[in-house]
């Protein structure tokens, strides 16, 4: 999780290339093991906060990190991941900061996304985002049927 926090202005980071992928736009994490209390929420937040990119501008600087727009993982009530409630609920706030949640109740269903979240998600993957689903079935990643993700939003 430590390398994947960005913390800017502090002497650790020297550069942009001690944080390990700064171009992350998409986070998928799946049974997630036990971690230091405020270890993952931090990690998201460092990731969304005002500290990283604007939408609008494309590519980091040794300054900054692009925007995460969205983090899928297992719904909190499957039990599958091992975040505390505590840490759930600060994930809970970066919504508000435009992060994207997908989460999923079992590997075929669908991710429970808002209908903001669904409004919100269609403007990132106008904007330029991939978003990729595993199919088991296959082995590989392949393109999400978008339709079907987001629903008919008028």
């Amino acid at each position: 999780m430590e390398k994947l926090t960005w913390v800017p202005q502090q002497e650790k980071w020297d550069n942009i290339e001690d944080v390990l992928f700064p171009e992350l736009e998409y986070l998928s994490l799946y049974d997630i093991g036990s971690t230091v209390p405020g270890k993952l929420p931090a990690m998201l937040r460092s990731r969304t906060a005002a500290s990283v990119l604007p939408d609008e501008e494309p590519q980091p600087t040794s300054t900054s990190v692009a925007k995460l727009k969205m983090f899928e993982t297992w719904d909190q009530q499957t039990g599958l991941n091992y975040v505390s409630h505590e840490d759930w609920n600060e994930l809970e706030i970066l919504r508000e900061v435009g992060l994207v949640f997908r989460l999923f109740q079992s590997s075929d269903s669908g991710s429970g996304m808002t209908d903001a979240e669904k409004v919100l998600l269609q403007r990132y993957v106008e904007e330029g985002l991939v978003v990729r689903d595993y199919l088991h079935d296959i082995g590989q990643f392949a393109p999400i049927p978008w339709e079907e993700e987001v629903g008919i939003l008028c």
